[in-house]
Order: structure tokens, then sequence, then C-alpha cells
């Protein structure tokens, strides 16, 4: 039976990964060259950067960031503790908590993501070649 997947889709799906991992190793060295593990940076920018009318909870960021909410909790205690996330009651009802960057964490989170903004745009060539390969099937 010949294979239902033509090793030109397997070349693009490899190069789109590539792609991807070489912005995500750039992202983990450059969170732990501005001094904070690549997670704390994660956090900082799933607070600031939630789609509009999103509350930022610690179970609405733990889905934002792919991880169990224990452990978003854990991450929030740790950014807390370093000055870069405050809790603050929700004003529609004062049991719950809700997130925000402080001053600190939103002058680290503005320059990673210059430099983020500066690697993406050296990457994306690459990037949206081989996703273009891969949707439009010109990979075939």
């Amino acid at each position: 039976m010949p294979p239902t997947v033509p090793v030109a889709d397997y070349r693009a799906l490899a190069e789109v990964r590539y792609r991807i991992r070489c912005f995500l190793n750039f992202s983990e060295g450059a969170a732990r060259e501005a001094g904070v593990e690549p997670q704390q940076h994660q956090l900082l920018l799933a607070i600031r950067g939630l789609p509009e009318g999103e509350e930022p909870t610690i179970g609405r960021l733990a889905e934002r960031l792919q991880i169990a909410h224990n452990s978003a909790v854990e991450l929030v205690r740790r950014g807390v503790e370093r000055g870069l996330v405050e809790k603050r009651t929700a004003p529609e009802d004062r049991r719950a908590v809700h997130l925000a960057t402080t001053a600190k964490g939103d002058a680290l989170l503005e320059e990673l993501s210059r430099s983020h903004r500066a690697e993406l745009r050296a990457q994306a060539p690459a990037l949206l070649e081989a996703l273009r390969l891969l949707v439009d099937g010109s990979a075939r």
C-alpha cells in the first residue's frame, strides 16, 4: 500500500517544527539572559496579552499556558515573590483573584517583547514559507 502522506508533507511539517523550535530556543535564552525563567516570561506575556474581555485568573492563565492549575499557582507565587506579578481582588466578585503585572514586570516584558519581535521578523520568511507549503499543498 503506498503512503498516504507525501514525503514533501513530512518535510514541510519537519521544517515548521524546526522553525518553531528555533524561535522557542531563542525565547528561552532571551528570558534567562534577562534574569527570569522562561515560564515567568510566558506568565507575564499571558497576563498582558489576554484577549479582550478575558479575566486574568489563575485558571485562565493555566489554560493559556497549557499547564496544570497547581503549576500555575506555583508560577504565580514565584512571580509575586520576584515582584513581577501582583494579585488583586476582582471588583465583581471579592472572592476571586485577578492577576496583574507590576511596573517591574512590565519593564521586563517590554524589553523581552522588543527582542522577540525582532527575532520573529528575522525568522518569519522561512516559517511562513514552510507553512505555505504545508497549508497550500504546494509541498505535494
